[in-house]
């Protein structure tokens, strides 16, 4: 950088600052990139669990039991706990499900054979009934609901083109 007795050195340095950001930013990154997509959260999931529990929270609340109400407060903690740390993690090689302690799968992308849209309720890491099923090896299959469904399909698909996709609400293949 060339001395210009009107620049201060705050102004110097700012500017080598930008080139060199800008030198790291350019440069072909050798890491790979994960992408993390959040589960979707169905109105029809809350609205099911809002109206038991609540119920049985008043009714609680009447019969004075306080022991039942506090399990029902311990169990809406745990729900939301639940529903804020479930997620999709998608790097190079592989698709991580996550949702809270209980679930950790982790499948390599090369193995995913089919993914098929579904409302099928089963228990699984999904907060939501706007479903994707997701068949890998042989016989493993994992249902989940990602909030960016179409985007977590097509990142899957650069990774695996090999993979079939069937949606059901246009009755056909994407």
């Amino acid at each position: 950088m060339d001395f210009n007795p009107t620049i201060s050195t705050k102004e110097i340095i700012s500017a080598e600052r930008i080139e060199f950001v800008s030198l790291i930013c350019d440069y072909p990154q050798p890491f790979s990139m994960t992408k993390k997509y959040k589960s979707k959260i169905g109105f029809g999931i809350v609205l099911f669990l809002a109206i038991v529990i609540g119920t049985t929270s008043a009714l609680m609340i009447i019969q004075h039991a306080w022991a039942g109400l506090v399990i029902n407060i311990v169990v809406i903690g745990f729900i939301v706990y639940l529903f804020s740390t479930t997620y999709y993690l998608i790097n190079d090689t592989h698709l991580i499900v996550k949702s809270g302690f209980l679930v950790n799968i982790s499948m390599p992308i090369e193995r995913i054979k089919m993914i098929e849209e579904t409302t099928n309720p089963l228990s699984a890491p999904a907060t939501s009934l706007d479903r994707i099923a997701i068949y890998y090896n042989e016989t493993d299959s994992v249902i989940i609901s990602p909030k960016e469904k179409t985007d977590f399909i097509n990142h899957l698909i650069q990774i695996n083109e090999k993979i079939e996709v069937i949606l059901k609400k246009n009755k056909n293949k994407l």
